[in-house]
């Protein structure tokens, strides 16, 4: 995965010690890569594969973003190789980056994979006719017993940062959430500018098969690394895909306002000059994690829903929407009375019960609010009650993410052109003797509620403003109301020369009363009890353009004096208040999935076991051995779930299928060959990972039970009607 100085050469590499000579990559067969014979390995036991992606990793040395140095590195500092010498973006073995040592005084990662043996495996991947995605890959190399201030601390003042973190922690300093966060300031945006850099694509020299940086000294940005590895696959004769960045989560969500994501436009900016680097052919994205694809949603209290990634999933640059697919697909406990075993499925390997929670289960129709109410299997399903959007909240809802137009919900509002809350006190008054007094009490983003009193006819209310439509905009009303005096409400749209088109509601009996049109006619309309509060919607389709339509609310009441509660307008043109986001735009890639080869791996199959990292951890209700057959069920569910036509809609804009299966990336398969890696643990210090770890190599290949059985039963002559082996696993 991404580590060794020359663990991807396609020829031997040596290490020489006066006289001797010790091979690099020359475990398997003598006088053959390791990386040869790995890729054979491959072809051999997965022949249908056609799309691979090569990850290629540096180090970042920080959580702090704007603290935090991107290098190559290197597993000694001194070493002597034939007939490659290690050397990446210009930068030799004396000046990398040295990778950090456990008590053994092994280095904890590979090093930096050298230039010239990226350009060779990029040339060998296509020679044997795959399609390949280019992944640049940050490791964290932040050592046990560090002294670096926590990001993740008051005032950043808790020294010791948690050891070889998860690259998506890195973050701004102090973090959100945190005494004296630099969130939403530009403060913030200054730090993300730090981690990003300067780098620009002129500022790299091509010489033959290399590439060296020739900016300004110092400048270890995140441009610097990718723009490097955009000549170098120009280099190597191209690539047909290119990652920009992956898992970035703890930067993406980082804003420099209330709604602006510095990140997410440093991101645009790096796609562009890709781009220009790689030209059109190439396939270019960023790998977002599963947490973190369909939006930001910070649980402050403030409310704030953002499709923050939108602007990058939305830029003619990036080619498809990229996800790095780990979402939980089991819930499966001890014993027999756990809600799963009791809904009637046989078995967590039972492939129907794993594909019913793809697009079901945690994270689509439910989710436990605590670690208490995980362990107590309380729980609380997924709904959105003001806007009826179930989706933003469902993280696995694909597909509606997918087809549905995005609307930001600043404080809890959905963004459109005439929201208003805090100032309804300010709103117009229409008619004469209209008064608006304050109110007590608040819904979602509306906090500062007003009584609107009539005074004196059934029309009066009050207005946020003037607006200007067009013709044949459709607009999406919402008002939101407790009965005052009054127990009726009126909303009304309306303008000079376009008549009144409008809702007459009882508030004491839930009831639309009556309801009126001019010549802009009323789509549809509703009255939803909000509990205590109630909404009005209306839509309606403008065919008189005017710029001074008017949104009114107020009791519906000819008695001077009576009146309503008003929260608050909000009101969406279909197509313009929405996010940049087109639906059906661009297919969706899993640029990564997988399951870790341990029991209960589907509960969780995000996290890994690696004693040295502070992200080490069983999955859920784990009992922590090792379970190839979990890890097989996963891939099986996962991919033929979506490689079925019924789960996976044709996209209305670019004619195929909204996720592009053959271009998926199961993680992972390993360029040092089984059984060498992993069992010379003297040669590479991660081999004791591989038992409950996510590699693929060395399991990969191995036939099912159940397609033993099934195969001899057949051989034996037994009719294939009379052989059932839905009940065999492992």
């Amino acid at each position: 995965p991404g580590a060794g100085e020359f663990v991807y050469a396609t020829e031997p590499v040596m290490r020489v010690e006066g006289a001797k000579t010790t091979p690099e990559n020359v475990h398997a067969e003598t006088d053959r890569a390791d990386f040869l014979v790995s890729l054979d390995r491959l072809e051999a036991l997965a022949p249908a594969v056609e799309s691979v992606s090569l990850v290629v990793s540096w180090f970042g040395n920080d959580l702090r973003a704007g603290a935090c140095e991107i290098r190559p590195g290197v597993e000694t500092s001194a070493k002597s190789t034939t007939p490659q010498a290690w050397r990446v973006n210009g930068v030799d073995r004396a000046s990398a980056h040295l990778v950090s040592t456990d008590a053994e005084d092994r280095p904890v990662y590979g090093g930096t994979p050298s230039d010239a043996a990226v350009v060779q495996t990029i040339r060998e991947l296509k020679a044997r006719g795959y399609r390949v995605t280019f992944y640049p890959f940050l490791l964290m190399d932040v050592p046990e017993s560090n002294s670096l201030p926590n990001p993740y601390s008051d005032n950043a003042t808790i020294l010791g940062q948690p050891a070889y973190p998860w690259r998506g922690r890195i973050t701004c300093s102090p973090a959100a959430g945190y005494a004296d966060a630099v969130d939403k300031t530009a403060t913030a945006a200054a730090q993300v500018s730090a981690f990003f850099g300067k780098a620009t694509p002129a500022d790299f020299a091509i010489s033959g098969e290399s590439v060296s940086y020739t900016g300004p000294s110092g400048d270890w940005g995140w441009r610097r690394m990718i723009l490097h590895y955009a000549h170098l696959c120009a280099i190597a004769g191209g690539v047909d895909g290119f990652l920009i960045g992956s898992e970035l989560r703890g930067l993406t969500t980082i804003r420099d306002s209330a709604s602006s994501y510095p990140a997410v436009a440093q991101l645009q900016s790096l796609a562009a000059d890709v781009r220009t680097i790689l030209g059109p052919s190439t396939k270019i994205s960023y790998a977002a994690d599963w947490s973190e694809y369909f939006g930001h949603q910070p649980a402050d209290g403030s409310g704030d829903v953002f499709f923050h990634l939108d602007p990058l999933w939305a830029d003619a640059e990036i080619d498809f929407v990229g996800i790095d697919n780990y979402m939980p697909i089991s819930d499966w406990r001890d014993g027999f009375e756990h809600l799963d075993a009791q809904a009637g499925w046989p078995a967590i390997y039972d492939r129907a019960y794993l594909q019913s929670n793809v697009e079901g289960g945690e994270g689509f129709d439910w989710f436990y609010a605590s670690q208490a109410d995980r362990d107590a299997q309380n729980r609380t399903p997924i709904t959105d009650g003001d806007y009826g959007e179930d989706w933003i909240w469902r993280f696995k809802d694909l597909r509606s993410w997918w087809r549905e137009s995005h609307h930001d919900r600043p404080a809890g509002m959905r963004l459109g052109i005439a929201t208003q809350g805090a100032e309804l006190l300010g709103w117009n008054p229409i008619g004469s003797g209209v008064t608006l007094a304050a109110g007590s009490g608040s819904h979602r983003g509306f906090t500062a509620p007003a009584l609107i009193a009539s005074g004196g006819a059934t029309w009066h209310g009050a207005t946020p403003g003037f607006f200007s439509f067009a013709g044949g905009e459709r607009v999406a009303i919402s008002a939101y109301v407790s009965a005052g005096s009054s127990g009726k409400a009126m909303l009304d749209f309306a303008a000079s020369g376009a008549g009144d088109t409008g809702v007459v509601v009882n508030l004491a009996t839930g009831a639309i009363e009556s309801w009126f049109e001019g010549p802009n006619p009323m789509v549809s309309k509703a009255l939803v009890d909000l509990g205590g509060v109630w909404r009005i919607d209306m839509v309606v389709d403008v065919t008189v353009a005017a710029s001074n339509y008017q949104l009114r609310l107020g009791p519906r009441s000819a008695t001077a004096g009576e009146d309503v509660l008003a929260f608050g307008i909000e009101a969406i043109i279909e197509g313009k208040s929405s996010t940049a986001w087109v639906p059906e735009s661009k297919p969706i890639r899993f640029t990564e999935f997988g399951c870790p080869a341990v029991d209960r791996g589907t509960n969780q199959p995000n996290v890994f076991v690696d004693p040295k990292s502070s992200e080490s951890a069983l999955p859920y209700f784990s009992r922590g051995w090792r379970d190839d057959p979990i890890q097989r069920a996963y891939l099986e569910a996962t991919a033929l779930y979506w490689a079925d036509p019924a789960n996976n809609p044709v996209s209305s804009v670019y004619g195929v299928p909204m996720v592009e299966v053959a271009e998926c990336a199961a993680w992972t398969w390993d360029a040092r060959p089984h059984p060498f890696f992993p069992a010379l643990t003297d040669v590479w210090s991660d081999g004791a990972n591989w038992q409950l770890g996510h590699w693929l190599t060395g399991r990969l290949g191995a036939v099912s039970l159940a397609a033993l059985v099934r195969h001899l039963c057949l051989r034996a002559g037994l009719a294939e009607e009379r052989i059932d082996v839905s009940g065999l696993w492992g």
